[in-house]
């Protein structure tokens, strides 16, 4: 198989930039959002941002209830506390 070209994978990050500010300039930082049912009825709003942060919040409160390292949206991002409730 051949190696790509210099000049090809330029072009290749170039579409990538255009693609991202295409992303950034119709919806801001938020690429993915949608409002759901937790249990007990809780409203959530669960939303992946730029750059590829998993964030769920608390619809009501706007609370962050969890939010993903950058590019790693299974780990906890560093530094992160969740606020205390007593439900």
């Amino acid at each position: 198989m051949a190696t790509p070209e210099a000049h090809d994978l330029d072009r290749a990050r170039l579409r990538l930039a255009w693609a991202l500010n295409i992303i950034q300039n119709s919806q801001g930082d938020v690429v993915y959002k949608k409002q759901i049912t937790a249990s007990k009825g809780m409203p959530r709003i669960i939303s992946i941002r730029l750059p590829g942060v998993l964030r769920i919040s608390d619809a009501l409160t706007g609370d962050v209830l969890a939010e993903s390292a950058p590019g790693d949206l299974l780990n906890l991002a560093p530094g992160f506390i969740p606020p205390s409730y007593n439900r």
